[in-house]
């Protein structure tokens, strides 16, 4: 147990010192392309599918420094996350992306409802989705 809480430490600590001081805040260049070949599960492939459709261009196999985002919105700078990422990668992927200036969500085939309030969150900076996604209101009583 100490061996896996050292390692994660460390990696930790690399990906910090990899990603200090080189924050971009949009990519300087965009390529819209099919990439459908590319993506590597089915769940991916749903997502893909649901965001094009609705009008998205999702890229797919994205090189951000050291590491490889599975899907993502690049104009917006979102690094799409899904269930095929193992969830000790899910943690450190979040960390060196939200480092490095991409905003990351979290997205799911099985609820594209939810998927896609929280992309429309993010690529218009809405507070008011953001609301709605948290708590129900409560009313006073």
């Amino acid at each position: 147990m100490a061996e896996i809480l050292t390692v994660l430490v460390v990696a930790v600590i690399t990906l910090y010192l990899a990603t200090r001081g080189k924050k971009e805040s949009h990519p300087r260049f965009t390529i819209v392309r099919k990439d459908l070949q590319q993506i590597d599960s089915e769940e991916d492939q749903a997502i893909y599918n649901m965001l094009t459709a609705n009008g998205y261009y999702v890229s797919s196999r994205i090189q951000s420094g050291s590491v490889i985002i599975p899907l993502a919105l690049e104009p917006y700078r979102i690094a799409l996350l899904t269930g095929s990422v193992n969830p000790v990668n899910r943690v450190l992927l979040k960390f060196y992306l939200k480092n490095s200036g991409w905003k990351v969500a979290s997205v799911s085939s099985s609820n594209p409802e939810q998927s896609l309030k929280v992309i429309s969150r993010l690529t218009t900076g809405s507070k008011e989705s953001r609301e709605s996604l948290s708590a129900p209101e409560q009313k006073p009583s």
